[in-house]
């Protein structure tokens, strides 16, 4: 399931794979309790239940209690990048999960923003600058401040926060989000 499935469909269609795969034991009971029923009927009953099953955004968002709207989404086999904004026009506070973690928000955390700047100002000559872990990006953001930093390696193990991140972009203007996306200097590496 976790080398295949996940990495070549995703959990939506691993979770649908498994539901057919299942469904045979579904199957026998049906045909255990009633022997005259035909087997197309049950086959039919598990391709409705397969049918009716939501799409990959209308499934994280009925786990996070939202409407798709309200949310931002892309997955791959390493893991789930949601944005989760109250409001349908995206202003206001978004927050950024990974795999279910809540990282940070949009517009950035204070905290974030000191855990990037404070290294990069009193270091002496920040040149080479490395980031693990992207959230919503507040850290990259703070660690560029200096003239002196000629390069930023974004370090993240699911890719498709980017993604979630620029398709935020896309509905809702942040400057702090901007920058990051202008900022020639950032290169993002994915993986663990």
């Amino acid at each position: 399931t976790g080398w295949i499935l996940l990495s070549a469909g995703g959990i939506l269609l691993t979770l649908k794979i498994l539901l057919c795969i299942s469904s045979v034991f579904l199957i026998l009971l049906f045909y255990v309790q009633y022997p005259r029923a035909s087997f197309a009927t049950a086959a039919l009953v598990i391709i409705l239940l397969i049918a009716i099953m939501p799409s990959s955004l209308n499934f994280w968002a009925n786990l996070h209690g939202i409407s798709g709207q309200k949310i931002i989404t892309h997955e791959d086999n390493w893991g789930v990048a949601l944005l989760k904004n109250e409001s349908a026009d995206f202003k206001g506070q978004t927050k950024v999960f990974v795999n279910g973690l809540g990282q940070s928000t949009i517009p950035f955390y204070d905290f974030h923003i000191t855990l990037g700047m404070v290294p990069a100002m009193v270091h002496p000559e920040p040149k080479d600058i490395a980031v693990i872990g992207m959230g919503a990006g507040a850290t990259l953001f703070a660690v560029g401040g200096r003239p002196e930093t000629k390069s930023l390696t974004s370090i993240e193990i699911v890719k498709p926060l980017l993604r979630s991140l620029v398709d935020h972009e896309g509905r809702h203007n942040y400057p702090g989000l901007q920058s990051i996306f202008n900022d020639r200097r950032i290169n993002y590496v994915f993986g663990d």
